[in-house]
């Protein structure tokens, strides 16, 4: 199955295995690679359903949990490298929603089964255990988390050294205000401060003041992978906003319906939302049958144009690990079957592309 499905994403036409010639592959744009799941590839097939999902900038990358339903919703960490077609089982994990890795795939943190903070360097074998959880973490071992116990809560500033030790952990730039996302980098973060969004340089401690103060505080703010773009969403989840910290123009758009959430912003500022809806599968219009979906789209809230839904459903997560800025991708984990060799039948992770827009770049 593995050398199969090799050829079917690769360019030789025709190939020979134990004598037996196998059918010619698939023009290469039948079957783009972004379009093959994260979470499902050649020569390795998942027993569970793929839960969450982190994706590297690069797109090479991708960090996710499987859920196995019938074990009490026992989860497991894999590390998989799309650009080597390797897949590495690293853990047995409390909750997914809170790992995170670097950009570069050396450093990954998740909650353990003890309920510790584990910092794996999987190039140089080192562990060690953080204090709160863990936001994000980048290519040089530095990380940012939360504190935990008496006192408030407060944004903490470590680094992850040679032979199992870490650095002392100490309170971050602005480290008092609620942080909402963090960039990979460590560079910037967007947090709410006075009723009123703002975009804090985690290098300097300045505070870059955005939209607000409005009279009920925005939520969700999520920012994108290069720092530029920060997006949110009202309290009443019917208006959407787009913040352009270079700029400092912004822009809101009012929603048809109910959106519940903002999960992150791409670096050419599409949105990326999801909404719960019903929706008909047959029945009679007095005894409709259906079912409930969380559904994922994509919009660019610039413009007037539609919102480009992305898949069937969707699996928890959020956050800037959810982009791969360098290819403007999202990732996005779904039952739905989007190319016609994902035939297991459980929820897989895809990268997906947004539309182009003519406000991109």
């Amino acid at each position: 199955m593995r050398l199969r499905t090799r050829l079917l994403v690769g360019t030789t036409a025709v190939a020979v295995v134990l004598g037996a010639a196998l059918a010619p592959a698939p023009a290469e744009d039948t079957f783009p690679s972004w379009r093959y799941p994260a979470s499902l590839q050649s020569g390795y097939r998942l027993s569970s359903d793929a839960w969450t999902a982190r994706v590297s900038n690069s797109g090479q990358w991708v960090l996710f949990t499987t859920v196995d339903w019938e074990n009490l919703g026992a989860e497991k960490l894999y590390l998989r490298d799309r650009w080597t077609d390797r897949t590495t089982y690293l853990a047995d994990v409390v909750d997914g929603r809170s790992t995170t890795m670097s950009d570069n795939g050396r450093f990954v943190t998740y909650w353990a089964t003890d309920a510790s903070t584990t910092i794996r360097d999987l190039t140089g074998g080192a562990t060690v255990t953080a204090t709160g959880s863990v936001m994000a973490i980048n290519n040089d071992g530095y990380y940012l988390t939360r504190s935990t116990g008496a006192g408030p809560s407060r944004l903490l500033a470590g680094r992850v050294l040679p032979g199992g030790q870490r650095e002392p952990e100490r309170v971050a730039a602005r480290g008092d205000l609620p942080f909402r996302d963090v960039t990979p980098s460590l560079e910037y973060a967007v947090a709410i401060r006075n009723g009123g969004i703002v975009r804090v340089s985690m290098t300097t401690g300045d505070v870059l003041p955005g939209p607000g103060p409005f009279a009920t505080p925005f939520g969700d703010a999520r920012i994108s992978p290069d720092g530029r773009w920060v997006a949110s969403m009202d309290p009443g989840r019917v208006q959407l906003l787009l913040w352009d910290t270079t700029t400092g123009q912004t822009w809101t758009r009012r929603m048809d319906d109910t959106v519940d959430g903002v999960l992150a912003v791409t670096n050419t500022g599409y949105v990326f939302s999801w909404k719960t809806r019903f929706e008909i599968e047959g029945g009679t219009p007095d005894s409709p049958i259906g079912q409930i979906r969380s559904i994922p789209f994509g919009i660019d809230v610039r413009t007037a144009l539609p919102e480009y839904r992305l898949a069937l459903d969707w699996a928890s997560g959020a956050g800037t690990q959810l982009v791969a800025g360098d290819i403007d991708r999202i990732i996005v984990c779904t039952t739905e079957s989007l190319i016609p060799i994902d035939t297991n039948r459980r929820t897989d992770c895809y990268l997906r592309p947004f539309p182009p827009s003519p406000l991109a770049g």
